[in-house]
């Protein structure tokens, strides 16, 4: 699963952040925003610049899929091998170019210290916190 919790917050700043050519004041309309927005307001500027320029039909993107190889033709094309994680079909495609994601802050590194095999509580990697609610009323 994905680190992002309910709660999350930005740890860069918008300004950091925005596309050159589509401003979260051109998105927002001139809102005030602070430096740090919450997922919420980043995915909504995100999928709006998808929108705002029609990416969705300049790029094939495919969500729900796992590539499970990809081999560089003669003339530097890329064929990617998928399965479709809904339906399990497979198949291929060629491309021109590839972008890598990853995920690799997906799985969390969790050290070892002298004492965790004793330790009778729950060790947490924030990797996995979604919110506070389970630890209501407890002492953490």
């Amino acid at each position: 699963h994905g680190s992002m919790y309910k709660h999350l917050w930005s740890n860069g700043p918008k300004e950091c952040l925005e596309m050159c050519d589509y401003t979260f004041d051109e998105h927002f309309k001139g809102r005030n925003l602070g430096s740090f927005p919450p997922r919420p307001v980043l995915r909504d500027y995100l999928l709006g610049r998808v929108k705002a320029n029609r990416l969705e039909q300049k790029f094939d993107l495919r969500l729900k899929h796992n590539v499970v190889n990809v081999q560089q033709t003669e003339d530097d094309k890329f064929v990617v091998f998928y399965e479709d994680l809904s339906g399990r079909n497979s198949g291929s495609a060629e491309f021109d170019y590839l972008v890598v994601a990853t995920g690799h802050f997906s799985v969390p590194n969790i050290p070892e210290f002298k004492g965790f095999d004793a330790f009778d509580g729950r060790i947490l990697h924030a990797h996995s916190f979604r919110n506070a609610q389970e630890f209501k009323g407890q002492n953490v």
